[in-house]
């Protein structure tokens, strides 16, 4: 498995640039359950763009990477890594 969020069918500069101030907001917020929150839209979009049939099967997977996603954001943040960018040490 990626670690690389799937992207829209056809994705647009705007559809990344939403999907990052939207992740941003998420991250940064206080809200226990931002990040889970924020991947749980996220996977739904992607799904109704894909025209994906909303079955038990696409919303038990949804919800396995809703939960992969919300697990390694806390693992994140209790890690204590803080990098800014590549350059950072």
């Amino acid at each position: 498995m990626s670690d690389a969020l799937r992207i829209p069918p056809r994705p647009s500069l705007e559809q990344y640039k939403k999907l990052a101030r939207d992740c941003q907001r998420a991250c940064k917020s206080t809200e226990p359950d931002a990040i889970r929150t924020w991947a749980a839209r996220w996977l739904r979009t992607l799904a109704r763009l894909q025209r994906v049939d909303m079955t038990a099967a696409a919303q038990t997977q949804i919800d396995a990477e809703v939960e992969l996603i919300d697990r390694r954001w806390r693992e994140f943040k209790r890690s204590g890594d803080r990098r800014d960018g590549p350059n950072s040490s």
